[in-house]
């Protein structure tokens, strides 16, 4: 290494350790080359031993096929921040960690991470399956977009579809459930944390990403690649996606929540083809009247039982003899009363 890496190297280290726990260097295919902190109290391997293991195999099994995923990212784009990560301890314990990387310009052919352990409910968060329900993923991304708009985060929704029932009418059990690993594995590796995913059915996936162009384009060629890999046929499946801009911090929560169930419920019914507004402030609308139109039925369902009011007899208070009582601005007098 010749002696700008290595100021570079060390320039990296004291900013990265005044924040994380661990550094890792590791080369493009994350096979660790250097690493320092607290390695041995947090992971169980000394620096030495950790050199030579790939990244991969210092996580959960769940988790190896995201952070290969994640390599290609900063390869890609040169960093990615905060992705959750559970790390298997050489005692058998997991530790759930947060998994930041770069590319630095001086160093080609490595790439760096940071990893920093959690506490607390992020640590809990870490522990969730990588795809949930997309009731949670619904309120997670309303939480996200409240957080995200308080931090200047700029943030997206993509939901994309492929032909399910074709493809894995194809595959054996196992050749499917080796796909849908990649494909989960690649989405939590593009989304926010690498927690924000969601399947809504078979073939339809949403997840929560930075709003970049280069993301849904990416999934997409991605996950068609996958399809043709675990595809025994080699045919693979096209992808559909769409993306929605969530930049819409004024709305208010419950607005935003009921916008989300306007979108999920058009694309579990009728797929991505008919979204066709591609910003949350034109669902947003929907949103409103979907709120509103439940506010009228509800008071539509009260009224219907009340029952009618009682005609008031003559001389009752406010109306005078003949008249409505003064209350009731809705009927006018009669004529010559």
């Amino acid at each position: 290494m010749n002696d700008q890496s290595s100021k570079s190297r060390d320039r990296f280290a004291a900013f990265a350790l005044s924040g994380a726990d661990v550094l890792l260097e590791t080369d493009m295919n994350g096979r660790v080359l250097f690493s320092t902190g607290a390695t041995g109290s947090l992971i169980g391997y000394s620096a030495e031993l950790m050199t030579g293991r790939l990244l991969t195999q210092i996580m959960v099994p769940d988790d190896a096929d995201m952070v290969r995923e994640v390599l290609d990212r900063v390869a890609i784009t040169g960093r990615v921040t905060g992705m959750i990560v559970n790390v298997a301890r050489v005692d058998g314990k997991h530790y759930p960690f947060s998994l930041s990387g770069v590319s630095v310009v001086e160093m080609k052919g490595a790439l760096h991470f940071t990893m920093a352990r959690l506490k607390g409910l992020s640590a809990k968060i870490a522990f969730e399956p990588g795809v949930v329900d997309a009731r949670v993923f619904m309120n997670l991304a309303n939480d996200l977009i409240g957080s995200g708009a308080t931090a200047g985060d700029s943030n997206a929704l993509t939901l994309m579809q492929f032909d399910a029932p074709t493809l894995y009418n194809r595959m054996t059990p196992e050749q499917r459930k080796a796909f849908e690993n990649s494909l989960t594995g690649h989405l939590r590796a593009w989304s926010l944390a690498g927690a924000s995913i969601t399947r809504v059915a078979d073939g339809k996936y949403g997840f929560m990403h930075e709003d970049s162009p280069h993301v849904p384009t990416k999934t997409t060629e991605r996950i068609e690649a996958l399809s043709k890999e675990h595809d025994p046929t080699g045919q693979g499946v096209p992808v559909q996606a769409r993306t929605i801009d969530l930049n819409l911090p004024e709305a208010s929560s419950e607005v935003r929540l009921a916008a989300f169930e306007t979108v999920f419920k058009q694309f579990e019914t009728d797929g991505v083809s008919t979204l066709d507004r591609t910003s949350l402030s034109g669902l947003v609308m929907k949103g409103i009247k979907r709120l509103l139109g439940g506010g009228v039925k509800k008071s539509q369902e009260r009224m219907s039982v009340v029952p009618p009011r009682r005609q008031t007899d003559a001389g009752s208070s406010g109306g005078g003899p003949g008249r409505p009582p003064s209350h009731s601005k809705l009927e006018p007098a009669q004529p010559g009363a």
